[in-house]
């Protein structure tokens, strides 16, 4: 609609996020895409970054003209990282056709805390081992795909009680165990090239005992870019 357009002539916005509302048919999405690239051509000469939660299983945005593939937790019990890196193949190369070259996946939080009630089966498992193992071979897919995959939720969803939608989760570990589950799939995604990471907003005490991560320089300064060597 004109209020979008606006938005992305004058701020010149850099990136756009579908969630359900916006997407119907894959012709329509297709257009929908198509449209607003040609919106951020004309007014910023540069393309805009067009992205959706596409995990697999319950977190599916697009429907029509994909493959529906399990959840990131089915996957990993498939014991096959294979079967994850064909899955974000397939993700990454569906999606890059309807316009969509931004994959906010994969889930890289360590499911260890069975209250959680936003990551659950959104993890690949409960193990560092296992998730590190399957979600860098979804994101090397993805990679292969020629769309660029998001790891989220740094520095780990996976250990909370709190649905940070509706409220500020906390994490008090110390940041020994922190580096024994937490950034150990972080840290191997990051090792092989990671591109792009999506920031938590829990507050880690151990890190910052004032901010949520997603407004922690000692996270995502000093932890993520620094610490950990992330250049994306």
């Amino acid at each position: 609609g004109p209020a979008i357009e606006e938005e992305i002539r004058k701020r010149r916005v850099g990136g756009v996020i579908l969630f359900g509302p916006n997407i119907g048919a894959a012709d329509e999405l297709k257009a929908l895409n198509t449209t607003l690239q040609e919106i951020s051509r004309d007014a910023a000469r540069i393309p805009l970054l067009i992205s959706t939660d596409q995990e697999g299983g319950r977190v599916a945005r697009i429907v029509d003209g994909v493959t529906q593939f399990p959840g990131a937790m089915a996957l990993g019990q498939a014991g096959d990282p294979g079967h994850a890196e064909a899955a974000g193949f397939m993700t990454g190369y569906e999606l890059r056709r309807l316009g969509v070259p931004l994959i906010l996946a994969p889930v890289l939080d360590v499911n260890n805390n069975p209250a959680n009630p936003v990551i659950n089966t959104r993890s690949f498992g409960s193990t560092p081992e296992r998730v590190s193992e399957t979600g860098t071979a979804y994101m090397r897919g993805v990679r292969r795909s020629l769309a660029v995959p998001v790891i989220k939720h740094f520095p780990g969803h996976g250990n909370t009680d709190t649905d940070s939608h509706l409220a500020l989760p906390q994490i008090d570990r110390p940041l020994e165990e922190l580096e024994k589950v937490e950034l150990v799939p972080f840290r191997r995604a990051i090792s092989e090239g990671a591109e792009a990471v999506m920031t938590a907003h829990i507050l880690f005490r151990a890190l910052d005992p004032d901010r949520p991560a997603t407004l922690s320089p000692a996270i995502l300064k000093g932890l993520l870019r620094e610490k950990l060597g992330f250049k994306g």
